[in-house]
């Protein structure tokens, strides 16, 4: 039971994150202030939805490792502190600010630092993505032991 609330969770996280960073690069592509208005406000209350996602995942994943040992399972441990700090420390701030800057009258005269944060907020999301991932494909690995 608890590996399949571990699958779930890991699957709505990834898709959330996942779903974030497409929609803020066609953001970047689009530059359509009502579109980038849109996807603040989706990414600000959908975030709330990925945060206990992640959360879930990672308390079920530790119990489920807790009985496990080997390489796999030291990546995936390696990796979720650089996952939770980059999400706390860089994307959920971003998230917060961005959504602050999506009402266009607070946007006027910001736009270059708007941009330089939406820059880093698809760099850093990219980083968890590829993160993520990788822990997914090594669970992955798991289950077919």
């Amino acid at each position: 039971m608890i590996s399949k609330v571990h699958k779930t969770a890991a699957i709505v996280a990834f898709l959330c994150l996942v779903s974030f960073w497409t929609l803020s690069l066609i953001t970047e592509i689009n530059a359509d202030k009502a579109f980038f208005g849109f996807v603040r406000t989706y990414i600000f209350y959908t975030m709330f939805v990925m945060i206990a996602a992640i959360i879930i995942t990672a308390v079920t994943g530790f119990k489920i490792a807790k009985k496990m040992r080997g390489p796999i399972i030291e990546n995936k441990k390696k990796r979720m502190p650089f996952i939770g700090l980059n999400g706390a420390i860089v994307l959920l701030p971003l998230a917060i600010i961005l959504f602050m800057y999506s009402n266009e009258t607070i946007l006027k005269g910001q736009e270059g630092m708007v941009d330089t944060l939406r820059l880093i907020e698809l760099i850093f999301g990219a980083i968890n993505i590829i993160l993520i991932s990788l822990n997914i494909k090594d669970g992955l690995k798991l289950k077919r032991k």
